[in-house]
């Protein structure tokens, strides 16, 4: 049961699930806010099959900055977390400000990150480029997020770092569109291990595909490029 395997557990081993229970809920109460039932219940169903936090899912929870805080705990010197999934949370740049520091505090590569429909703006990239040039995460989707010419720039800026990690990288629907998609290509024309590049619904056009054609000449790391949902022309 639940409760046996907390009791079994050893004190001495770091971040079971029953440490990180307790502590999330003492989290959420220093900081004023309720604590996520659908993190509460993952932690739980971890304990119940005798395994440790790997995937933290807040997908559709609106995450303000108090809330931010509380998750953190799961998350710094937490090596077991291989995914975390912040999709459609209405993340401002604040609280990404705030995850990304408790990621770094994991001394480790975080495999896959999910930022899809959030409100990540210019600072919020400017802090992803700084993660990547860190060589922060292997997996990054940052889709329905718009970018400009300054997000991208900043987003460009991680990518042409020859510490950065990123396979792969999604950016669907972000309105990567003249100046924003120069801006990435040319963060990625001295890339050496992003391999995938999803791209799709960006409205991009035929002279989107001139730049991405160029790209594809000077980059040989980069393998699946996916442009569907555009208005490329042959």
């Amino acid at each position: 049961s639940f409760s046996l395997f907390f009791s079994t557990m050893s004190d001495g081993m770091a971040m079971t699930p029953h440490r990180l229970y307790r502590m999330y809920q003492e989290e959420c109460r220093g900081h004023g806010v309720e604590p996520i039932n659908s993190v509460l219940n993952t932690l739980q169903s971890c304990a119940v099959e005798n395994k440790y936090l790997e995937v933290l899912d807040c997908r559709g929870e609106r995450l303000d900055l108090p809330q931010c805080r509380a998750l953190t705990i799961l998350v710094e010197d937490n090596p077991t977390v291989n995914t975390i999934i912040l999709d459609n949370c209405e993340l401002s740049d604040a609280g990404l400000s705030i995850m990304i520091d408790a990621v770094k505090l994991r001394r480790s590569v975080l495999p896959t990150l999910c930022l899809a429909l959030n409100n990540i703006s210019r600072k919020g990239f400017a802090t992803l480029g700084s993660f990547l040039k860190a060589g922060g995460v292997i997996v990054l989707d940052v889709s329905g997020n718009r970018l400009d010419g300054a997000s991208a720039s900043a987003l460009a800026s991680g990518l042409e770092s020859g510490y950065c990690a990123l396979q792969t990288l999604q950016l669907v629907a972000c309105g990567l569109v003249g100046k924003p998609l120069t801006s990435l290509v040319n963060g990625l024309r001295k890339n050496k291990l992003l391999h995938t590049l999803i791209l799709s619904s960006n409205g991009l056009d035929r002279k989107s595909g001139d730049v991405l054609a160029s790209l594809l000449t000077e980059n040989s790391s980069l393998t699946s490029l996916d442009l569907r949902e555009n208005s490329l022309q042959d």
